[in-house]
C-alpha cells in the first residue's frame, strides 16, 4: 500500500505470467471487432428508438380520431339501398 501512496521509479512490473500483447494482434483482432460491432449495433438501435418515438408522438391521438367524420357522396344511392363505403380500412353501411 505504501507503494502506490508514494511512487518510486524502483517500481518495476512483473511479467512473469502476464503476457503483453501489441496493438492489432491477430488474436485479439476478433474480440475488437466484435466489441465494436456490438456497441455499433446497440448505437444503431437507440437512435432507431428515438426515431420511432420523434415519429409516433406527431400521431394524433385516439380521442382526436374519434371526432373524425367522413364525407361520402349520397346523391347517387337510390331510396332503398345500401352502401358499402370504406374508412381506415373498416366498412361503413349508409343505407338510404
Amino acid at each position: 500500500m505504501a507503494t502506490i501512496k508514494n511512487p518510486t521509479p524502483k517500481i518495476v512490473y512483473n511479467e512473469h505470467n502476464h503476457e503483453r500483447y501489441p496493438p492489432g494482434e491477430p488474436s485479439k483482432r476478433a474480440f475488437a471487432y466484435f466489441v465494436s460491432i456490438g456497441g455499433r449495433f446497440v448505437y444503431a438501435l437507440l437512435i432507431r428508438l428515438l426515431i420511432l418515438k420523434f415519429v409516433l408522438s406527431m400521431s394524433t391521438s385516439k380521442d382526436v380520431l374519434a371526432l373524425v367524420s367522413i364525407e361520402a357522396d349520397l346523391s347517387s344511392i337510390e331510396p332503398g339501398t345500401t352502401v358499402t363505403v370504406k374508412w381506415r380500412g373498416k366498412p361503413i353501411f349508409i343505407r338510404h
